[in-house]
């Protein structure tokens, strides 16, 4: 929890103004994942996980791509677009039995296959581990993908809530996964995602103050030691 306070205080210390910062919550399904990390972290396949993300919803994009999809099965040629957006300001955290793992910043990217009629919409989100080591494993990278037909996406907004229309819970479908430094992985499904606030920068400036209250008092308490 201490270390989900500082990198929320992180974010607000040098998101910019305009930065539009919603908080969404998740839940999904463990579908792989090797005994050893099962047992290190509390967590085995099938169970399901919690965790959420503070995502800048007015990210700005910093690269577009026009691809030429080329003729498949009599299908005619399109076009897909692919934008990357800059995540910087986004903190990503997952509840994994008794430890929380989180990540921060990282990139978005979102293909648009609109006008293509091979290739799927993707939401593709990719954020760096924070580097701490939780009971012996080390977050390389953590990862939300999207993957749908219906509705296009062409801007860094996550437009896609209900998962019904996410299509079969597949790993390429609607995953989270996370992927460690020495190479181990645990792959899952998600369930849900959604909104759970969406803070006025009167509010972030309060929750700041707050979260920052708490860690002073916390040391203080530490460095204090028990009371007999």
């Amino acid at each position: 929890m201490l270390r989900i306070g500082f990198a929320l205080l992180a974010v607000l210390a040098f998101a910019p103004a305009h930065a539009t910062l919603i908080e969404y919550s998740f839940e999904s399904k463990v579908l792989a994942l090797s005994p050893e990390v099962g047992n290190a972290l509390g967590v085995q396949i099938d169970a399901t996980i919690t965790g959420g993300f503070l995502f800048d919803d007015a990210a700005p994009r910093t690269s577009y791509v026009e691809v030429p999809v080329g003729v498949c099965c009599q299908i005619p040629n399109g076009i897909a677009t692919a934008s990357t957006y800059d995540m910087s300001n986004l903190v990503l955290w997952v509840n994994l039995g008794s430890y929380v793992l989180t990540a921060r910043g990282g990139n978005l990217v979102i293909v648009d296959g609109s006008t293509s009629p091979t290739i799927d919409d993707r939401w593709r989100l990719k954020t760096p581990g924070d580097g701490q080591q939780v009971n012996g494993f080390t977050v390389d990278s953590m990862g939300i993908e999207l993957r749908h037909g219906n509705t296009p996406l062409a801007s860094s907004a996550l437009q896609v809530i209900d998962a019904a229309d996410w299509g079969f819970p597949v790993p390429g479908n609607r995953s989270f996964n996370i992927w460690f430094t020495n190479g181990d992985a645990i792959s899952s499904s998600l369930l849900s995602m959604t909104p759970t606030s969406v803070p006025e920068p009167a509010a972030l400036s309060l929750l700041a103050t707050g979260v920052l209250g708490a860690l002073v008092a916390l040391k203080r308490r530490r460095i204090a030691g028990p009371r007999s």
